[in-house]
């Protein structure tokens, strides 16, 4: 009972990050389709939005996927698909598709809103068959090899950080935050250990994965000047780390 009842206070606390996180991706995603509106029909939009949209939108999907909100995931999904193909400037952006990423945004924060309070979600029937609908069927299925955090592979983005980072003579540091009912009591949970990483360096990656034990975890790369472990192991319960490789295969 006592095991029960502290792995459903950890999942709280995890529930507790999980809405924090979305919030601020959301508050990414409406400042950069700001910027949108004046490209409809044009092209190419501009690179660095698009990128940061795309992420935000694929860390919805995951972390919306591994607190088990399905119809978030699902949403965060279609949108990522169709800011895959405006990124890879197989389209232009139309004045549907602005339309659909604005109205998939306002249901998706309604949809994590819900969740939050406990309450129906919406109907996202018709915003799935609005973002399908301007996206050509040819271009529906992303192409073989995409990359996914939950692998550690890198999106293109990603990748071209850790080069550029490279590039700088930087280096780059491989982390895993393992988080416990024991850390979130101390106030040591994946928002405070990014924010603690950021402040040595520039976070390139994290994400959350399942471990084969159904543990979550959540990797993080961190690009530094540093040439040594940024901070002792002891000084930072819960993350382990060691110098990242990128393998060329």
């Amino acid at each position: 009972m006592v095991s029960n009842l502290s792995n459903n206070n950890f999942f709280d606390d995890f529930l507790e990050d999980y809405f924090a996180e979305c919030e601020e991706h959301l508050a990414v995603v409406r400042r950069e389709l700001l910027t949108f509106e004046s490209s409809i029909n044009q092209s190419p939009l501009e690179r660095s939005s698009l990128n940061e949209l795309f992420r935000c939108f694929h860390s919805l999907k995951g972390l919306s996927g591994m607190v088990g909100v399905g119809l978030a995931e699902e949403l965060a999904h279609e949108m990522e698909s169709y800011l895959r193909v405006l990124r890879d400037q197989q389209i232009v952006l139309s004045s549907p598709g602005f339309d659909a990423l604005i109205a998939g945004t306002k249901i998706l924060e309604q949809v994590i809103n819900c969740q939050q309070t406990q309450t129906p979600p919406p109907d996202i029937t018709d915003i799935i068959n609005q973002l399908k609908a301007v996206i050509p069927q040819e271009l529906e299925n992303p192409p073989s090899g995409l990359v996914t955090p939950v692998e550690l592979k890198l999106k293109p983005e990603e990748q071209n950080e850790v080069n550029t980072a490279i590039g700088n003579g930087e280096n780059l540091w491989y982390f895993v935050f393992s988080p416990s009912t024991q850390l979130s009591e101390q106030g040591i949970r994946v928002n405070t250990v990014r924010e603690h990483l950021q402040t040595l360096g520039r976070l390139i990656y994290v994400a959350p994965r399942m471990s084969e034990g159904n543990k979550i975890l959540f990797d993080l790369i961190l690009a530094t000047s540093s040439d040594e472990i940024p901070f002792p192991q002891n000084d930072q319960p819960g993350l382990t780390s060691q110098p990242y490789f990128k393998t060329t295969k």
